[in-house]
C-alpha cells in the first residue's frame, strides 16, 4: 500500500463517515485492482478483527478510543497526528480443516500452549487448555499477530511463533499459514485474492517434506524413543536401545521409507537405505517442553520438531510443513523382523457416505430403498453458520441411513450406506 493511495482512501473513508452522521470508531472496506484504483465494498460500524494491526502500527488502542467516544469525550489527535510505524501481520489461528476445504473441526482443546513471550507478539483469545470448540460459534481460537520493523521481520517472528503454538484435540490451520510464509510471491507481496486458487488448486494437503527435514525427524525420533522413560507417557518402552542403533521408517502412502540411524558422542549418523547414502549431523542441548516441543541445536542453529503423540511403542507422531507424519521407529530386531509384518487392513468407504465435518443433520433427502444418481442430494450438514450439502458420489440404492435430522455428527461418521 503506498501512501498515496492510503491517503486518497483515507479521506473516502472520512467523506463517507460525515455523510451518515458516524461518531465512533468503524472500518470502510474497498477492493482494489491492479492499477490500484479503489471501489467501496462495505461499512461496519464497529471494530473489524483485523483492528490489533492498526493498533501495532500506529499506537493507538482503538478498543479505548471507542469507549471515550461513547462517553462523550473529544479525539485527543488530529488525523495528522496519527503516524504509521514498522509493519504488522496477523493470523487466524482456526479451528478448521485446510485439506478439506476449511471446514471446520470442534473439539475440546486438549492441549494449548501460546508461544513464548515476546514483545513484538501479541495473542488475542478468549480460550484456555479445556475449551471447547463448538459447532455453534465461529472456530477462531486466537489471533496471532506480530510487530517488526519491516514486513520481513514481521513474517519472521510470527513464522517463528507459529512454530511454537501447541493446539491438540481439534484440527488447525497453522500448517498452512506456514506453508503460506514460505510462499515466494506472499514474501514478495506479489499476490492477490486469487492467492490459494493459484498456488493451492487442488486443495491444500501439507507441504512435501526433503531430506533435511527428514533427518530432523529422524534425529527427534531417536531421541524420543531413547529417552523415552524421562516422559511418563511412554512408560514401558525401552530406556536404552543397541548401542544407540536405530532404524526410522517413514509411512509414505503404501510404501516405507527406512533410514538406518547411529549415535555416538552427540554425533548423528543417518543412512538412507534406499541409496545408501549417508548424511552426519552434530545434535545437542535437547529440550522436550510440554511434551510437544522438541529444541535441539543442529550444527550451532536451533531446531524446533512438533511432536503429537505415540500410540503404540513403535509408532510417533509428529506435525511438520503442515503435514500428520507417521514414522514407526524399531530397535535392530524389530527392524529384522518388520517385513513379515501383516499390512493394515484397508476399509472401503466407496459405497458410504462419511460426514466431512462435524455439525448437526439439518435435513435427509432420501430414504432406505432409494435409488439415488451420482451428484444428487442426500442431506445438509451444518455448523458455525456453515451449511454443506453432501451430494452423492455415486449411482445406486440406499441401504441403510445411520442418523436422522437434530443429531451432531463427527468428522468421518458413517452417515448413509449404498447396496
Amino acid at each position: 500500500m503506498d501512501p498515496e493511495t492510503r491517503r486518497k482512501m483515507g479521506e473516502q473513508a472520512i467523506s463517507l463517515a460525515k455523510a451518515c452522521g458516524y461518531q465512533s470508531t468503524g472500518t470502510v472496506e474497498f477492493l482494489v485492482d491492479k492499477s490500484k484504483s479503489f471501489y467501496f465494498l462495505e461499512m461496519n460500524t464497529r471494530l473489524q478483527v483485523e483492528h490489533p494491526i492498526t493498533e501495532e502500527i500506529t499506537g493507538i488502542d482503538l478498543v479505548e478510543q471507542q469507549l471515550l467516544i461513547a462517553a462523550g469525550y473529544p479525539l485527543a489527535f488530529k488525523q495528522n497526528d496519527v503516524k504509521i510505524h514498522g509493519h504488522s501481520v496477523e493470523y487466524r489461528v482456526y479451528a478448521e480443516d485446510p485439506s478439506r476445504k476449511f471446514l471446520p473441526s470442534i473439539g475440546f482443546l486438549k492441549k494449548y500452549k501460546e508461544p513464548s513471550p515476546h514483545e513484538n507478539i501479541r495473542i488475542d483469545t478468549g480460550v484456555q487448555e479445556g475449551s471447547e470448540i463448538s459447532m455453534y460459534y465461529d472456530p477462531m481460537i486466537s489471533k496471532l499477530i506480530t510487530w517488526g520493523k519491516d514486513r520481513k521481520e514481521a513474517l519472521d517472528l510470527i513464522g517463528k511463533a507459529m512454530d511454537e503454538y501447541v493446539i491438540r484435540g481439534v484440527i488447525h490451520n497453522l500448517g498452512f499459514g506456514q506453508s503460506i510464509l514460505r510462499n515466494q510471491a506472499f514474501a514478495a507481496g506479489n499476490y492477490s485474492t486469487a492467492f490459494i486458487p493459484t498456488f493451492y488448486p487442488n486443495g491444500y494437503r501439507g507441504d512435501p517434506l526433503n531430506g533435511e527435514d527428514k533427518n530432523l525427524l529422524a534425529i527427534a525420533s531417536h531421541y524420543i524413543r531413547n529417552d523415552a522413560k524421562k516422559n511418563s507417557r511412554f512408560e514401558g518402552t525401552p530406556e536404552k536401545t543397541s548401542d544407540d542403533l536405530l532404524y526410522v521408517s517413514f509411512k509414505e502412502g503404501d510404501k516405507d521409507h527406512d533410514y538406518k540411524i547411529v549415535r555416538k558422542d552427540g554425533v548423528f549418523e543417518i543412512t538412507d537405505l534406499a541409496d545408501n547414502k549417508t548424511s552426519t549431523i552434530n545434535a545437542s542441548n535437547f529440550d522436550f517442553d510440554y511434551g510437544s516441543l522438541l529444541r535441539f541445536d543442529v550444527n550451532g542453529e536451533r531446531r524446533l520438531i512438533q511432536f503429537e503423540d505415540s500410540r503404540e511403542e513403535v509408532n510417533l507422531h509428529f506435525t511438520m510443513k503442515g503435514s500428520q507424519v507417521e514414522i514407526a521407529v524399531y530397535d535392530e530386531a524389530q527392524f529384522r523382523l518388520k517385513g513379515y509384518m501383516a499390512p493394515p487392513k484397508k476399509i472401503d468407504h466407496a459405497k458410504s457416505v462419511l460426514s466431512p465435518m462435524p455439525g448437526a443433520i439439518v435435513s435427509i433427502s432420501v430414504e432406505p430403498g432409494q435409488t439415488v444418481v451420482e451428484g444428487q442430494e442426500l442431506l445438509v450438514i451444518e455448523a458455525m453458520k456453515m451449511q454443506n450439502i453432501i451430494k452423492s458420489q455415486v449411482e445406486g440404492k440406499v441401504k441403510k441411513i445411520n442418523i436422522k435430522p437434530g443429531v451432531s455428527v463427527s468428522v468421518d461418521q458413517l452417515l448413509i450406506e449404498f447396496e
